[in-house]
């Protein structure tokens, strides 16, 4: 059996910064745009103020004053380096490694079961953090897709989560599909038309329905969720995170570009 896994910097940039403050673990820090003008990355303590990604500074001022939050210029050489760190010790552990973005992995796992695997996965977290000093989360599944929720569900919790068979089958009917990678907020709002609110909803769906609704993407996001791969690792997928250059953010940022738009 084949799982595949993705290992997802937690905070990266806010982490990349930690490293060098580790005064600043536990208190709330944000990392700005080149021009300092918008924020681009947020610790845990920053979200938990309500404040949204990418939302210009003067409109939060006052909240930081308050709450005492830490800002730091991006430093992208920094971040590359550190990405190239974590990149090197996952290829170390794992063998083959498909980097979705600065931040981001996909890797495989060949198992006979699924015993030892969490094992397996708490093993590498613990070794990523220990030789790079990122914290990091790591989510597994049948598919990119599968993993790519697996990764998040458990960000906040014991960072490593094995969806697959029973288990995924368990989660569906409770994941709202504008919770799923690769699928946008315009598909979502279509799908909402349609009565399809939940993973579960999708994959009870006629399939003749699916494909005339929402193409061969649609299709094949259906059955990424239904445990079939169709972005296998190594292979490019169109929902790659792109970077990208604008007047708000003067140096290089990441950003998920939806499959389904």
């Amino acid at each position: 059996m084949h799982l595949i896994g993705l290992v997802d910097c937690n905070n990266f940039f806010v982490s990349c910064e930690r490293l060098f403050r580790p005064d600043l673990i536990g208190k709330p820090v944000v990392v700005l745009s080149g021009n300092d003008g918008c924020v681009v990355a947020r610790s845990n303590e920053v979200k938990a103020l309500g404040v949204p990604m990418g939302v210009p500074v003067f409109k939060v001022k006052d909240i930081f004053a308050e709450a005492g939050v830490v800002c730091f210029s991006s430093n992208f050489t920094l971040y590359r380096d550190i990405s190239a760190r974590v990149m090197t010790v996952l290829r170390d552990e794992v063998g083959m490694v498909e980097q979705y973005s600065i931040d981001e992995s996909f890797f495989t796992l060949r198992c006979e079961s699924l015993e030892g695997v969490s094992e397996r996965l708490h093993q590498l977290k613990q070794t990523v953090e220990k030789k790079v000093g990122i914290p990091v989360s790591i989510g597994m599944g049948k598919t990119k897709t599968i993993a790519k929720y697996a990764s998040e569900k458990e960000k906040r919790g014991s960072g490593v989560c094995v969806l697959e068979g029973t288990s995924w089958q368990q989660e569906v009917s409770q994941i709202p599909l504008s919770s799923i990678w690769g699928i946008g907020l315009k598909t979502t709002q279509k799908m909402s038309h349609h009565g399809l609110q939940t993973v579960e909803d999708l994959l009870k769906a006629d399939t003749a329905r699916i494909a005339k609704l929402f193409g061969i993407e649609g299709m094949r996001k259906r059955n990424e969720l239904s445990e079939q791969v169709m972005y296998p690792v190594g292979a490019a997928t169109s929902d790659q995170k792109s970077i990208m250059h604008t007047r708000s953010f003067s140096k290089t940022v990441t950003g998920d570009k939806a499959v389904l738009e």
